[in-house]
C-alpha cells in the first residue's frame, strides 16, 4: 500500500474518531444520521487510494451500513427484506465476566475500567479478552464482508457489520479480507500490536446507530466466531447457564471434587474415560486424572466441548437441559423422564427423571 493510501486511511480513522466523539455529545436522535454523512464523504476520499480488492470490500460493507440507516429509510433507499429472509437477531445477554468460558476459552479481561497492562493507566477497556493461543481460528457467524487492517496498539484486526453493529477482533496473527458464508474461517488469533502482553483475542462491539458507540460484547456471536457454528445455532448463554446448574448439582462448584465411589472428578464430575474422549474429540490436552483435577481451565473447556459435541438441541430450553443432564448422568439423552431408581457399584442413586428435573429447575 502506497503512502497516499496510508495517509488517506489515516484521515479516515481520524474522521471516524471525531464522529465517535461527536456521537457521545449529541443528545437527539439525529445522531443516527451521522453514519450516512461520514461514510458518504470519507469513502469517496479513501476508496480512490485503496487497492482494488480492499476498495470493493469497503464499498460493499459500507453500502450495507448506509442502507440500514434511518436516513436511507426516510428517502426510500433502505435494503428490502426478501421473502423468507430474516435479519440476524443479536439478543441482549448477561455481560461476560472474568473467568467465564466461551467455546472453551476463558475470559481474562471483561469490559470495564481496568489498569492498562502496558501504560498502567486506569482506563475503560471497551472489549473483552479471551486467552486464546496464537493460531486459534475465527469463523464467520453469518454471511458477511470482513475487512482487515492495522489497529496500531491492537495489531492486526478484522471487522464486519452484523445486525446494526460493527464487530471487531484484534491482536490477530492472520486475517484475510473477503465475503464469507457462515462457518468460513476468516482469521486467526495471535499476539500482534504494541498493547498486547501475551497471546489473546480482543473482541469489541460498536453500534452503527444510536448515541452510545460501544456496547457490551455479545456472548452468542463470540461463541459462533470461535466454534464455527452459524449464529443462531450457538447458545453461549444457555451453555453457561447449564454448566452452572450441572456443577451445582454434581460438585457444589468444586474443581477438586472426586467421587470416591465412581471416580468421577472435577467441577462437572467427568469419568476419566469421558474426559479423555473429549480431549481427543476437541483437541484438548490429554492429561492424567490428577492433572485434570488441578486444571480448572481444562475442566471448563472439556464441559464446553461435551455440550457442543453432544449434538443435543431442542427449542424448549428445559427439555434441552434435561436431555443434556440425562446424557451426562446415564449416557442416553432420551431417558430424561425415566423414573426408575439408578444404581452404580452397589450404591443407589436418584432416578434419571428426578436428577434431570433437579438440575434443570431454573430452566422451567
Amino acid at each position: 500500500m502506497g503512502n497516499v493510501a496510508k495517509r488517506s486511511i489515516g484521515v479516515a480513522k481520524r474522521s471516524f474518531k471525531i464522529a465517535e466523539q461527536t456521537e457521545r455529545t449529541i443528545k437527539t436522535s439525529t445522531i443516527e444520521w451521522i453514519d450516512v454523512g461520514v461514510l458518504a464523504g470519507l469513502y469517496l476520499v479513501v476508496i480512490a487510494a485503496l487497492p482494488a480488492k480492499v476498495a470493493v470490500l469497503t464499498v460493499k460493507q459500507n453500502v450495507n451500513r448506509m442502507r440500514s440507516s434511518h436516513l436511507a429509510k426516510f428517502i426510500g433507499l433502505d435494503t428490502p427484506v426478501e421473502p423468507g429472509s430474516q435479519p440476524v437477531d443479536i439478543k441482549t445477554e448477561r455481560a461476560l465476566r472474568d473467568g467465564d468460558v466461551v467455546s472453551g476459552w476463558r475470559v481474562t479481561s471483561p469490559r470495564g475500567i481496568r489498569t492498562h497492562p502496558v501504560t498502567g493507566e486506569q482506563k475503560m477497556h471497551e472489549g473483552v479478552d479471551l486467552g486464546t493461543p496464537t493460531g486459534t481460528a475465527l469463523f464467520a457467524p453469518a454471511a458477511t464482508v470482513v475487512l482487515c487492517g492495522d489497529y496500531g496498539g491492537g495489531g492486526t484486526g478484522a471487522s464486519f457489520d452484523l445486525d446494526g453493529y460493527i464487530h471487531t477482533f484484534m491482536h490477530l496473527s492472520q486475517c484475510t479480507p473477503g465475503s464469507y458464508q457462515p462457518g468460513d474461517k476468516f482469521a486467526e488469533s495471535g499476539n500482534s500490536g504494541s498493547s498486547s502482553t501475551g497471546e489473546h483475542l480482543h473482541y469489541q462491539m460498536q453500534s452503527l446507530i444510536g448515541r452510545k458507540m460501544y456496547k457490551e460484547p455479545n456472548r452468542s456471536l463470540l461463541a459462533s466466531v470461535l466454534s464455527g457454528k452459524a449464529l443462531g445455532a450457538t447458545s453461549g448463554e444457555f451453555t453457561e447457564k447449564y454448566k452452572a446448574a450441572i456443577a451445582k448439582q454434581e460438585s457444589g462448584n468444586s474443581y477438586s471434587s472426586v467421587n470416591s465411589g465412581s471416580g468421577a472428578m472435577g467441577k462437572f464430575q467427568f469419568m476419566p474415560e469421558t474426559a479423555k474422549a473429549m480431549a481427543g474429540k476437541c483437541g484438548l490436552p490429554n492429561v492424567s486424572s490428577n492433572e485434570f483435577i488441578g486444571n480448572p481451565d481444562l475442566q471448563e473447556q472439556t464441559m464446553d466441548c461435551y455440550v457442543e459435541a453432544s449434538g443435543i438441541d431442542d427449542a424448549n430450553e428445559n427439555t434441552r437441559c434435561r436431555k443434556l443432564a440425562s446424557y451426562h448422568y446415564s449416557g442416553d439423552p432420551d431417558l430424561y423422564d425415566d423414573g426408575k431408581q439408578q444404581s452404580y457399584a452397589g450404591k443407589n442413586y436418584p432416578s434419571i427423571s428426578n436428577y434431570t428435573s433437579t438440575v434443570c429447575k431454573e430452566f422451567q
